[in-house]
C-alpha cells in the first residue's frame, strides 16, 4: 500500500476500467464452462492496478473504493453469465429481460439458485485471492527499497 494520497475520483474511474477486464474474463470463461481462478485474479488485479494508475497511488481509500467496485462488477459479470445461459435455453427471452429478471428464476428454482450462488461465491473468492496477491506483492516490493 502506498503512503502518498490518491485521487479517489480518477482512481475510481481507473478501477472501473480495470474491472471491465475482469468482467470480460469472467463472462468469456463462464461461457465456455469454467469458473476459473484466473478470471478472479484478472478482476482483482485489473481493478487495483486501474485505481493505482489513474488515482496516483493505492492507499486505504483506494483499496476500499476498489473493493466496492469489485463486489459490484463481479455481481454484474456473474449475472451476465447466467443471462447468456438463459438465452441459450430460451432464445426468445432476450439479454436484458434475462439479466434483470434472473432473480425471479433464482427465487423459484432451488437447483439453479444453488448453482448461481456457488458460481457467485467462487468468483468473489477468486477475486479476493487475486486482489490479496496483488496487494501482498506490492507491499513486499516497497519493503525492500
Amino acid at each position: 500500500m502506498d503512503t502518498e494520497e490518491s485521487n479517489p475520483l480518477t482512481g475510481a474511474v481507473g478501477a472501473l476500467i480495470g474491472s471491465l477486464l475482469g468482467v470480460l474474463a469472467i463472462v468469456i470463461l463462464g461461457q465456455i464452462g469454467y469458473v476459473a481462478v484466473v478470471s478472479g485474479v484478472v478482476m482483482g488485479f485489473g481493478t487495483l492496478v486501474g485505481y493505482s494508475m489513474l488515482g496516483g497511488s493505492l492507499d486505504l481509500k483506494g483499496i476500499i473504493i476498489s473493493v466496492i467496485i469489485m463486489i459490484i462488477m463481479i455481481f454484474v459479470a456473474n449475472r451476465m453469465n447466467w443471462a447468456f445461459y438463459v438465452i441459450r435455453a430460451v432464445p426468445e427471452v432476450g439479454f436484458f429481460r434475462a439479466f434483470f429478471r434472473f432473480g425471479e428464476v433464482v427465487s423459484q428454482n432451488a437447483e439453479i439458485a444453488s448453482k448461481y450462488h456457488e458460481s457467485l461465491f467462487a468468483d468473489y473468492l477468486f477475486c479476493a485471492l487475486g486482489a490479496f496477491s496483488y496487494m501482498k506483492k506490492g507491499k513486499g516490493e516497497g519493503e525492500g527499497e
